[in-house]
């Protein structure tokens, strides 16, 4: 699997001789790492993880015959043995593999509103929060675009958003499906029990008597109850529900989220 990797990765990068592929075997997997240099790391990834997700489609093809489950994670090559894209494709941002620390999602765009430029944006914060907010970050999909919020109204579990500037549906349109996004230091202060998204990737995952479990990968929004994606030691990912009986305790300065395994989740 390593030189199938290897030949792949070369293929798709600017800088083949920064490409490193190692394979390690274990008791019930083979991990095989793949590092490129940071200015590569968009091409291994590709837009949504569809990249990502094709280099796993081929592997798993590959060694179907294999006794073992062949895992691939790519890395970059300035942050050796930290894993940066490792998570199912469906379930992940490409900010977050960049891992854009600086930088707090907010919302989604869904749809437009009308024809003077409105749009509808799924709330990934509490809502009211848009009204303290004076601007955004549009990832357009090349920059982060800067609007200034002209208007705020509500509509069911949807905020509605006017940008100074754009007065046009046509001048928005496009942008339907796009994050929105405002600097760590624009944010609000968090309430009790609130943590931002960005805080708890990566976290090292453990159960009540200590012992590790695996890494959080990711958090689905549902519009209820988030949902937290971990990948366990054996490298399967276990869905987690963000409840107080399953999430006992998150301590961010640490790093550490303790949880208690309810009947049913594995």
């Amino acid at each position: 699997m390593k030189e199938l990797v290897e030949v792949i990765a070369k293929s798709l990068v600017e800088n083949p001789d920064e490409v490193v592929v190692t394979e390690t075997e274990k008791e019930d997997a083979i991990i095989v790492e793949l590092k490129v240099g940071p200015a590569d790391m968009g091409k291994v990834i590709g837009r949504q993880g569809r990249i990502a997700k094709a280099i796993r489609t081929v592997v798993k093809a590959a060694s179907s015959k294999s006794s073992k489950k062949v895992i691939v994670d790519i890395l970059n090559n300035e942050n050796k043995g930290q894993e940066l894209w490792n998570i199912p494709w469906l379930l992940i941002w490409v900010y977050r593999s960049q891992q854009m620390e600086n930088l707090l999602k907010v919302g989604v765009i869904t749809t437009t509103h009308g024809i003077r430029g409105e749009v509808k944006v799924f709330p990934t914060t509490d809502a009211d929060r848009f009204l303290d907010l004076e601007y955004v970050l549009l990832d357009t999909g090349r920059e982060k675009k800067k609007l200034e919020i002209e208007n705020v109204k509500y509509f069911k579990n949807l905020v509605i958003l006017k940008f100074k500037g754009i007065d046009n549906i046509n001048d928005i349109e496009m942008y339907k499906k796009r994050e929105l996004w405002v600097p760590r230091e624009e944010a609000q202060e968090l309430g009790e029990d609130e943590y931002y998204i960005a805080d708890l990737i990566g976290m090292d995952v453990v159960l009540e008597d200590g012992s590790k479990f695996g890494t959080l990968k990711d958090v689905m929004e549902t519009g209820a109850n988030d949902v937290y994606v971990v990948e366990d030691t054996k490298g399967e990912e276990i869905l987690l529900p963000a409840i107080k009986e399953c999430i006992l305790d998150v301590d961010v300065e640490k790093n550490v989220m303790t949880i208690h395994l309810m009947k049913g989740l594995i």
